[in-house]
C-alpha cells in the first residue's frame, strides 16, 4: 500500500517536471474504476509537518479514522488521497516553549488535499483544509540535514479533512 504514495509527489504549489498535458504518474489499470456510488476504497497519505525543518514524507494513514476506507490490498484501491502543507499564515500566534529551553514562534498552516482515481491516475478532487487548534505541537523533531528548526506550525483541522474525504469515498463518483 505504501508504494501508492508516488501520487503524492509535487503539490499544487510546486513545479512539476512535466508539461501540463502530461501526468506525472500514470494510472494503475488493474485497480477498479472510480465510478458509480460509494463506497470507493481509498488510501490516504499525509505529510503534516510540525516545523520548518521537516523533510516531505507522505505516510499512509492507518489510524481508525482512515481504516474504514482502506482495503486489504492495493488492487482494491479506487482513490489515492494526498494531504500536503499549504500556505503558512503571516501572523505569529504564540511562542512555544519546550524542554531544554527551546522556544519557537507558532504559525497557523493550512493544508491542501488532492484525490486521484488510481485506475486512470486522473485528479478527481482538490480542496483546502484549515488549520486546527492554535496549540503548540507536542514534540518538535527536525529531520532536515540542512535546516535548523526556526518555527512551528498548527496541525490540520482533522474533522474537516475526514468530512471531505468521506464525501469522496461514500458519495457518487464525479
Amino acid at each position: 500500500m505504501e508504494d501508492l504514495n508516488v501520487y503524492c509527489g509535487p503539490g499544487p504549489n510546486e513545479e512539476l517536471t512535466v508539461t501540463s498535458e502530461e501526468k506525472s504518474v500514470a494510472g494503475y489499470p488493474a485497480a477498479p474504476e472510480y465510478a458509480g456510488g460509494g463506497p470507493h476504497p481509498a488510501a490516504v497519505f499525509a505529510d503534516v509537518p510540525s516545523n520548518n525543518a521537516h523533510l516531505a514524507d507522505f505516510k499512509l494513514k492507518d489510524s481508525p479514522s482512515y481504516t474504514k476506507w482502506l482495503p486489504e490490498t492495493p488492487e482494491e484501491v479506487e482513490l489515492v488521497v494526498c494531504l500536503r502543507p499549504g500556505p503558512q499564515e503571516d501572523e505569529r500566534l504564540d511562542t512555544c516553549a519546550y524542554t531544554g529551553g527551546q522556544e519557537y514562534p507558532l504559525y497557523a498552516r493550512t493544508y491542501e488535499y488532492t484525490a486521484y482515481a488510481l485506475h486512470t491516475g486522473d485528479e478527481v478532487a482538490t480542496g483546502d483544509v484549515p488549520a486546527g487548534a492554535e496549540d503548540c505541537p507536542i514534540a518538535v523533531i527536525g529531520d532536515s540535514p540542512i535546516d535548523e528548526i526556526e518555527e512551528v506550525y498548527t496541525g490540520i483541522h482533522h474533522t474537516t479533512f475526514i468530512d471531505e474525504v468521506e464525501k469522496l469515498v461514500e458519495g457518487e463518483a464525479g
